[in-house]
């Protein structure tokens, strides 16, 4: 195996390698996102368009070397003059250009995975992170919304009982209005009987002093009139 090809199939090994590694189940996608994003990586990402662009380039001149070499060594008719050794000789070198050809294709297959595992853990990492940040949102909301709500309560139950107590002073100063009231009342029933009796008491003294004036004035008239008689005479 040439030197291109040596380090063609190293790069594959080390593919199934990062793929083996970036597949492992107990490394989390933040965990992932936090090496990925550490210093050394970050000077790598800065500049993973042109390394990709290399080493595309670089694995695509392979793979045009495996095509050309396939089709040298499956285009070569069998001559009657061949001995088995040559014959035995070109079919391993076909063979040898078929096996570079599947290692470039598994290369380029491996290339792409790579790439699109590192951009879909990283888009996992982000939304996990904005899916922990909004749960972290909502739960702060909720417990704000929770304390709003039993301030509200504390609040509202405070206001019952400072209406409350003021119905209560109320009606107790309602009830001794009323009591003062039935109170007033009662004397003013009092004072209306006593005066009652009184104005009764008058009436009848006034209705015997009438008797008496009545009794009195034929006495007056009974005397006058005799006295009238006897002058007559």
């Amino acid at each position: 195996m040439s030197i291109q090809w040596t380090l063609i199939a190293s790069f594959l090994y080390g593919e199934i390698a990062v793929v083996g590694l970036l597949l492992l189940p107990f490394i989390s996608s933040l965990r992932w996102a936090r090496i990925l994003k550490s210093r050394l990586f970050r000077l790598i990402r800065e500049r993973i368009n042109i390394y990709f662009g290399i080493l595309f380039f670089f694995h695509l001149i392979c793979f045009f070397d495996a095509v050309r070499e396939m089709r040298k060594y499956s285009s070569t008719e069998v001559s009657d003059h061949d001995t088995l050794s040559t014959e035995l000789q070109r079919n391993m070198r076909l063979f040898r250009a078929q096996r570079n050809f599947h290692i470039m294709l598994f290369t380029f297959f491996l290339l792409f995975v790579i790439r699109r595992l590192v951009s879909l853990i990283l888009n996992q990492a982000t939304l996990a992170a904005q899916c922990e940040a909004s749960v972290l949102q909502a739960r702060r909301a909720t417990e704000t919304a929770e304390r709003l709500m039993q301030e509200k309560e504390r609040q509202t139950k405070s206001l019952d009982d400072e209406c409350a107590s003021n119905l209560n002073n109320e009606t107790l100063s309602l009830k001794e209005e009323l009591e003062q009231v039935k109170n007033e009342l009662e004397h003013l029933k009092k004072d209306r009987n006593s005066m009652k009796a009184q104005a009764e008491s008058v009436n009848k003294e006034y209705d015997r002093l009438v008797k008496e004036y009545a009794k009195l004035q034929e006495e007056l008239d009974m005397i006058t009139g005799s006295s009238s008689v006897k002058k007559d005479e």
